[in-house]
């Protein structure tokens, strides 16, 4: 696939992750398939390497983190599929739509077809990740749906177990299956161990069975409570950074997990940061993001661990696509964000060391507003691939770089028509009369597109002159 095609591609899945419907309409109309040589592929899987999986996304899964159901549908009249998974993780729209609770999303894409128990790479279904992040009105639809109540991801783990947290959603799993098993019962010799049910993990006692020594044991290591749920709560009010450290270890519960990973952010402090990082291995994949942001609401003490999570350094490739590679408007950006003017010198690294431009990482830097990196993305706009110089454009124009006046007045006659809708923005966003003249120049651009960005400029610039 051409450079070119790429950041089409690329273009067109921020536009769906943001929920830009006109824009998506405007990609997507006949008249703009020769970007595409008349072949669009809406199931491609486009890059940066990370995205949802570690060889990227569809536009469906795209559209769907984005929200907007118009977008979706139209993304599925243009063939997508509905069971699409990244190869990394296993992810589909569903699972997307079920963990955020888009429930118009989620009754669009069963009507169409999507596969209610797919499962996954840790074996979690769309209604594992419903229960968990308590979303009830999700966890009825995937019900009424066929969803398995008893499906059981890699660590033996069912719906059920993961809402122990959601009283409702407990007695809902509950009351729509005659009997409930979180744990599906081992056979013991001749005998069955007893399990507790999800919410009363560590209150109910563990019966011993005749002839197995291992209950035992946990009979009388539970006398001593050392197999009782965490009290999160009264370990955060004496601060005790060591007890919610062993919490993060509670896997039977993930609402406990997440418990003390907010305990430990509002504690706060350079003590909280190395349990944090620990979380990063992590096998629930909602518990790694509630890890990386609550290390950005920390601040200065995490720092260093969030720029080694941005270099690849800590957390490897489970960690670093949370921190950098979700989109626009993402807690992930937002988090890069918050890190200021520290995070400058090694973004500056990423997007000019890496193959690849990163949007977050260009979006992060034009938000920060820090005038170093003014030159990376005018040396990116000059020598770069035509994805990394159309990114740069923007970010050009939202830093409002009057020092990229010239270069930006140059991307005009650019070969990639993105190049040049971006530079005419930028030009408008920065204000420079300078630009009047080669804007005027171009105003009958043979590309629509180009054409609208440069009437907006000129409109911008010729005001500004008093023309």
């Amino acid at each position: 696939m051409s450079n070119f095609v790429m950041l089409a591609y690329q273009q067109l899945l921020k536009d769906c992750e943001d929920g830009n419907l006109e824009k998506v309409k405007r990609m997507l109309a006949p008249r703009r398939l020769f970007i595409f040589k008349n072949n669009i592929n809406v199931n491609v899987l486009i890059t940066p390497k990370g995205k949802y999986g570690s060889q990227g996304s569809t536009l469906l899964h795209g559209a769907t983190s984005g929200g907007s159901k118009e977008i979706v549908e139209l993304v599925i009249a243009r063939g997508a599929d509905v069971n699409a998974i990244t190869p990394g993780g296993r992810v589909t729209p569903l699972h997307i739509a079920s963990l955020m609770g888009k429930k118009d999303i989620v009754e669009l894409l069963i009507a169409k077809g999507a596969n209610v128990n797919a499962a996954e790479m840790n074996g979690l279904t769309s209604l594992h990740l419903a229960a968990d992040s308590g979303r009830k009105e999700i966890v009825e639809l995937l019900i009424a749906a066929g969803a398995d109540l008893n499906a059981s991801d890699n660590k033996g783990k069912t719906p059920l177990d993961m809402a122990s947290s959601h009283k409702e959603i407990v007695e809902l799993l509950r009351a729509n299956k005659d009997s409930v098993s979180p744990v599906k019962p081992q056979a013991l010799g001749t005998t069955t161990q007893s399990m507790p049910a999800p919410d009363n993990v560590g209150k109910e006692k563990i019966p011993m069975t005749k002839g197995e020594n291992t209950n035992s044991i946990k009979r009388v290591f539970g006398l001593f409570g050392l197999f009782r749920t965490p009290d999160v709560a009264a370990l955060k009010s004496k601060g005790d950074v060591r007890g919610l450290a062993k919490a993060l270890r509670y896997k039977k519960n993930s609402a406990v997990q997440k418990a003390a990973i907010s305990a430990l952010s509002d504690i706060g402090g350079d003590a909280v940061v190395e349990p944090l990082i620990t979380v990063f291995k992590d096998d629930n994949l909602p518990v790694r993001w509630y890890a990386v942001d609550a290390l950005g609401r920390i601040g200065k003490p995490a720092m260093k661990a969030l720029l080694l999570a941005i270099r690849g350094e800590v957390g490897g490739e489970t960690v670093r696509p949370i921190v950098l590679n979700m989109r626009a408007r993402s807690f992930a950006e937002q988090t890069l964000i918050h890190l200021g003017a520290n995070a400058v010198g090694p973004l500056i690294e990423i997007l000019t060391n890496g193959t690849q431009i990163n949007q977050n990482v260009a979006n992060a830097l034009a938000a920060i507003g820090d005038s170093r990196a003014v030159a990376p993305f005018v040396q990116l706009l000059a020598n770069g691939a035509d994805v990394q110089r159309s990114v740069a454009a923007r970010a050009l124009g939202e830093l409002k770089a009057a020092g990229a006046v010239q270069p930006l007045i140059v991307a005009l006659q650019d070969r990639s028509q993105f190049v040049r809708e971006c530079a005419a923005r930028a030009l408008g966003q920065i204000g420079d009369t300078r630009a009047l003249g080669p804007l005027t120049s171009i105003r009958n651009d043979s590309n629509e597109e180009v054409r609208a960005e440069v009437a907006s400029a000129l409109a911008v610039l010729g005001a500004g002159a008093g023309v």
